[in-house]
């Protein structure tokens, strides 16, 4: 498990610092004497976990500009995708593969614009000793609330 949450957390990192570096990780399988890269089982897992939330990811989906970005990986991560690969694209596979990369960048892109700033930790006042306590009680701070905080 360590070892998994490391990986995410260099993923994170790579991601904050320079994204076009990323590359998925993917096999790679020969099939005569081309190498190809194996894009669906990583695209497939991909899917899957936006289905687990897919009312989150809606904002994706409806979104024009962005939309392009998940062709691939609901191309080769879908039943009705992998349908359309072997009946129109099969020929296309180096060039979707090659596309795998720009796209999770651009889904990061996506999410990263509409990143909520998070709020800021809540400061707490300070009172003074002899001033009278915030609690509304009449009386000093230092005979109120502070004699419960200090314990």
């Amino acid at each position: 498990m360590g070892l998994l949450i490391r990986y995410m957390n260099s993923i994170a990192a790579l991601f904050d610092t320079n994204p076009q570096e990323f590359e998925a990780l993917t096999y790679e399988r020969t099939v005569g004497d081309k190498t190809v890269r194996v894009i669906d089982e990583w695209c497939w897992g991909f899917m899957r976990t936006v289905l687990l939330r897919s009312d989150a990811w809606k904002p994706l989906f409806n979104d024009e500009d962005s939309i392009d970005c998940m062709t691939v990986v609901s191309l080769y991560g879908t039943k009705s995708g992998r349908e359309e690969i072997a009946k129109n694209l099969r020929n296309n596979h180096d060039k979707l593969a090659e596309l795998l990369n720009s796209s999770i960048i651009g889904i990061h892109g996506f999410w990263l614009k509409r990143r909520e700033r998070s709020t800021p930790p809540v400061q707490s006042k300070k009172f003074g000793r002899n001033k009278p306590c915030p609690c509304g009680s009449g009386k000093k701070y230092k005979k109120c609330c502070a004699t419960t905080t200090l314990h």
